[in-house]
């Protein structure tokens, strides 16, 4: 008598729905069970539909093995099983894997974010590479001015002046260029700065969207917000989490 393939399946509203009739007959509904049902016709083998024991898809056990379908497989009492299972690398080392038969879009959505705060905006104006590369030009050009007149304390905040529009008497004759570059560079810094805030007073910034799996993780471990999946989803964000989406 030829052996039977036993096929592990999870019942799951919308997608997998087994139908014994009274003549002992298996009938698979559903989208899943439908196209299972057609992959083992077309196989034309003899099989046996059995449901999973704790009902639930796959968790990794500390001792290497797993529960679920994939437990099952993993341990012989069932020869395949089908679902949205996405292919990772520990559970490659546990059961074999067929060719994917489908493949799924996902994506999040996240309640719409307001706009930042406007003491929080008289800063955002530039980023903060910017404010390092303007903080260090202050430093390095107080300290040049400094070996011709004042202390290097002087002539920072007599810079900060300058930066501010306030019209200081710093250095002397001797360092023209210096001078000259100094001022040069206050007025794009300030002209870039008017214009950009300008442009965040007629139209203010929006916190930035969480848009990668990644920044929702994070979101979510600092409390910030809660995660809400269905449980066929669940899975691939595990996946994608491996793959560094």
């Amino acid at each position: 008598m030829k052996q039977e393939t036993i096929v592990v399946v999870r019942p799951t509203e919308l997608l997998m729905h087994v139908n014994r009739k009274e003549n002992g007959e298996v009938q698979l509904e559903s989208c899943e069970g439908k196209f299972l049902q057609i992959v083992l016709e077309a196989l034309r083998i003899q099989y046996e539909i059995v449901v999973s024991k704790d009902m639930i898809f796959q968790e990794p056990l500390p001792d290497g093995n797993f529960t679920g379908m994939v437990g099952m497989v993993q341990r012989a009492e069932a020869d395949l099983t089908t679902s949205y299972l996405p292919r990772q690398e520990i559970r490659s080392n546990a059961v074999e894997f067929s060719m994917p038969y489908k493949l799924e879009e996902l994506t999040f959505i996240t309640p719409k974010r307001g706009n930042i705060k406007s003491y929080l905006a008289l800063l955002q104006v530039f980023d903060t590479t910017t404010w390092i590369g303007i903080c260090i030009v202050l430093i390095l050009m107080s300290i040049l001015l400094a070996k011709f007149k004042g202390s290097v304390w002087y002539n920072l905040f007599k810079l900060l002046g300058t930066v501010v529009g306030q019209s200081s008497n710093i250095g002397n004759g001797s360092c023209k260029i210096l001078l000259i570059a100094w001022f040069l560079f206050t007025l794009l810094i300030s002209l870039s700065y008017s214009v950009t805030l300008l442009s965040h007073i007629i139209q203010p910034t929006k916190v930035a969207p969480i848009r990668t799996f990644h920044e929702l993780s994070r979101a979510v471990k600092s409390g910030d917000h809660k995660l809400y999946a269905m449980e066929t989803h669940i899975p691939f964000f595990f996946l994608i989490l491996e793959k560094r989406i």
